[in-house]
């Protein structure tokens, strides 16, 4: 146990000295600051994590705030599962707080959704009925929260949500951290009743009044069509919070995409835009994204592409990169403005160069929807150049050069793919297809025999497949697809 404590304390001395010196929080700014630990994105753990650890340099044996330090070792753990040290540190600052105070309940929660975490939910139980059986331990609701979370299954999905009802009408209870949880759970209650989980979820608000459930309400009833139900939540929220610029957002969305206002959503949106000096990266890259489909809406094939290129150079490398690209290649492809769509991708490439990707991407629209198979080569061959591990990257290409009639090119490229992927039937497929076209027979049923034998489901597509048809009446042929 000295050991551990000594590492923790090394830890918290090679912080403290990064750390500085500022004055103690508050009791409210105590209680942001656990709001923001499981509000708050992953980019802002670094900020959290210090400025947890300065409390404690104020208050060495204060045990929330080495509760706080261990679930931000926690989330971090989360985000980086493989960081084995998070969850340890995690475990010790645990460990720790539980010395610290062993009539506190913060060590023990933390301890038990420590190993509910790592699988070892019975241990986590045990933890749970050693603190429970304590009676002179003051219970919050941390406690039933955590309870909810450790003892839930199908059976008992009722017994965790009356928990968390429990911990929303405790006192000091956080909403934030708790709906989403109830939301959760009421989502996997009702999974595919979109009906019964609205009525659900009314209930709660009526008896639990929060932003957070009108809001998820609202979503519900716009993925549900019902968007005239969702437009009047987001009105009534607008009513009670005018500056709050997720509901400003959203109904500017339903403005433009449900009830044809775009004039009036596309103002909104500029407005937020003017005043996104302290928006995170994403939420500007969204407005962008949205004002760029309402450009898309009208024809402004320029204004739109430049708001969309605006929208992916303010995400730059973050994880939702990928999030805002499909949804304006969605929206070109909704709108079927395929040859706007090659103009924004081959754009895309010359301003953000080096991503394998969007060259895959632009091969794919020029093959799919443009029949342009000449330039769609030239981009899968620039993503290779990126990416030449990819064997998807040289099936596509394969099947380029197929449609071009180079079927050596192509013979070339699926067996590079097969070479990278030995299980991609659709190379076997598309290489016995080519084999068949150029009358080498055995080759061809060798190649579709491997193809079937990955995949039963290509041996109907190959029963009517016009490229097997010099060899259909072939013994070999017949046995393989029958």
């Amino acid at each position: 146990m000295g050991s551990v404590v000594r590492n923790v304390c090394l830890t918290l001395t090679l912080i403290l000295t990064l750390a500085g010196f500022t004055r103690p929080l508050t009791a409210a700014e105590a209680v942001k600051l656990e709001k923001q630990l499981w509000t708050s994105e992953n980019d802002a753990l670094p900020h959290l994590e210090t400025a947890i650890v300065r409390e404690i340099q104020h208050n060495p044996h204060s045990v929330h705030y080495h509760y706080l330090l261990t679930n931000v070792y926690l989330r971090r753990f989360l985000q980086q599962p493989m960081q084995h040290k998070l969850l340890e540190r995690a475990l010790q600052m645990a460990q720790q707080t539980v010395a610290l105070d062993s009539s506190s309940e913060l060590g023990y929660l933390a301890l038990a959704d420590i190993y509910d975490m790592v699988g070892r939910t019975d241990e986590a139980q045990e933890v749970l009925r050693v603190f429970t059986y304590r009676s002179t331990i003051k219970r919050s609701w941390r406690y039933y929260v955590i309870k909810a979370k450790i003892f839930l299954s199908i059976a008992t999905l009722d017994n965790s949500l009356a928990l968390l009802r429990q911990a929303l009408h405790s006192e000091g209870a956080l909403p934030e951290i708790i709906i989403p949880y109830v939301i959760v759970m009421l989502d996997s209650k009702h999974y595919g009743e979109p009906q019964a989980m609205a009525t659900a979820l009314e209930t709660w608000r009526a008896h639990t009044p929060h932003p957070m459930f009108d809001q998820y309400l609202a979503a519900l009833y716009n993925n549900a069509d019902d968007y005239l139900k969702a437009w009047q939540i987001y009105l009534e929220l607008l009513n009670r919070d005018p500056d709050n610029r997720e509901l400003r957002r959203n109904k500017a969305i339903i403005a433009y995409t449900y009830m044809s206002k775009d004039e009036e959503a596309q103002q909104e949106l500029l407005a937020l835009l003017a005043s996104a000096e302290n928006a995170g990266a994403f939420e500007t890259a969204l407005i962008n994204t949205h004002l760029g489909i309402i450009y898309l809406r009208r024809d402004s094939a320029a204004q739109a592409q430049q708001s969309f290129l605006q929208a992916l150079h303010e995400i730059g490398e973050h994880h939702d990169n990928d999030a805002i690209l499909d949804i304006v290649i969605n929206a070109y492809r909704s709108a079927a403005k395929f040859h706007q769509l090659v103009s924004f991708l081959e754009q895309l490439n010359i301003e953000k160069p080096g991503h394998p990707l969007y060259y895959g991407l632009l091969g794919d629209v020029l093959v799919k929807y443009l029949g342009d198979y000449r330039r769609a080569a030239s981009a899968y061959e620039n993503a290779i150049v990126l990416d030449p591990h990819n064997s998807q990257l040289y099936s596509a290409l394969g099947l380029a050069r197929y449609r071009l009639q180079e079927f050596e090119q192509a013979l070339l490229m699926f067996g590079k793919a097969r070479s990278l992927d030995n299980r991609d039937a659709t190379a076997f497929y598309n290489e016995a297809c080519v084999y068949a076209l150029l009358s080498r027979n055995d080759e061809a049923i060798y190649s579709l025999q491997r193809a079937i034998e990955l995949d039963a489901s290509l041996r109907q597509h190959a029963r009517e497949d016009s490229d097997f048809d010099k060899i259909r009446t072939h013994p070999a042929f017949i046995k393989a697809v029958n």
